[in-house]
């Protein structure tokens, strides 16, 4: 996504719904959704409907995803960075 200048010294910072989240998710990680469903037991059918919106994952397996990418489990249920995060940081 594109970030686009609103006014002089503002930025737009666009939000990601929770199946894009997910889907960048596995994609930093550089998985495919079958390795993604292996890793975490999940079907690949599951991981596909959740990064289309088809369907709302359960807390639990957001979990398990997040434990398998790496991300931040509260980012990727509410797309907010955690508490201390510094995007300077990110290597």
């Amino acid at each position: 996504l594109h970030m686009l200048k609103k006014t002089e010294n503002e930025w737009i910072v666009p939000k990601f719904q929770l199946r894009h989240r997910v889907r960048l998710a596995r994609e930093v990680a550089e998985m495919q959704q079958i390795e993604l469903a292996t890793i975490t037991g999940l079907s690949r059918a599951s991981i596909a409907n959740i990064e289309v919106g088809r369907t709302k994952p359960r807390k639990a397996s957001l979990n398990l995803i997040a434990f398998a990418t790496g991300v931040d489990p509260d980012w990727l249920e509410t797309g907010e960075a955690p508490p201390g995060y510094d995007s300077t940081q990110i290597a």
